[in-house]
C-alpha cells in the first residue's frame, strides 16, 4: 500500500517537473538525469542515509582516541606522630591513573568501526538504488502518460473534427 503511494507521490513530482503546458508548468520536458539529479540531493530516504553514515564517520572517530578512559586522580594525605625530638611530618600521596589498552581493543574498536561505516555505506547505496529504480518507474509512467494525453487530444480533435463534418452535412440537408 505504501509503495502505491510513494510511486503516486514519484509520478506527481515527475508529472511537475515534465510539465503539462495547458496548467501552466514547465515548457520543455525534463531530463530523467534532471530527475534523478534531484533525487539524488533531496529523497529523504537518501538525507536519512546520509545522516546515518556520518554517524559511522563519528564512530570511527571515536575509535581512534589513543586513551579512552579518563585519567583518574587520587590525592592522599596525613599527619605522622611526632619523633622523638617532637617534630611531625605529613605524609602526601598523589596516584595518576590511566588505563592503557595493551591487548588489541583500540585495534578492535577501529575495525568495528569500519565495518560499521560499511555496512551504512552498502545501506546507502541500496537506498540510492531503491530511489533511482522508483525515479525511473516514476519518469517511464509520465512519460507514457503524457504520450497517452496527446493521443487523447488527437482522437478527441478527430471527434470534433468529425462532429463538425456531421453539423455541416446536417446543415446541408444531405
Amino acid at each position: 500500500m505504501w509503495m502505491r503511494r510513494v510511486h503516486r507521490a514519484l509520478l506527481g513530482a515527475v508529472l511537475i517537473l515534465l510539465g503539462a503546458p495547458e496548467r501552466g508548468l514547465a515548457q520543455e520536458p525534463v531530463s530523467l538525469d534532471a530527475v534523478l539529479a534531484h533525487a539524488d540531493e533531496y529523497a529523504p530516504a537518501l538525507l536519512v542515509a546520509r545522516a546515518r553514515l556520518e554517524e559511522g564517520a563519528a564512530a570511527t572517530r571515536g575509535a581512534e582516541r589513543l586513551l579512552t578512559d579518563p585519567l583518574s586522580i587520587e590525592l592522599a594525605g596525613g599527619v605522622r606522630a611526632p619523633d622523638t625530638f617532637a617534630t611531625a611530618d605529613v605524609d602526601i600521596l598523589v596516584s595518576l591513573i590511566q588505563p592503557i589498552e595493551i591487548g588489541g581493543e583500540r585495534g578492535a574498536r577501529l575495525a568495528a568501526a569500519d565495518r560499521f561505516v560499511e555496512r551504512r555505506e552498502a545501506e546507502l547505496e541500496a537506498i540510492r538504488w531503491q530511489v533511482h529504480r522508483e525515479v525511473h518507474f516514476a519518469f517511464h509512467e509520465a512519460v507514457e502518460s503524457r504520450v497517452r494525453l496527446g493521443a487523447e487530444r488527437d482522437w478527441l480533435a478527430f471527434a470534433e473534427t468529425l462532429a463538425r463534418i456531421a453539423r455541416g452535412r446536417e446543415e446541408a440537408g444531405d
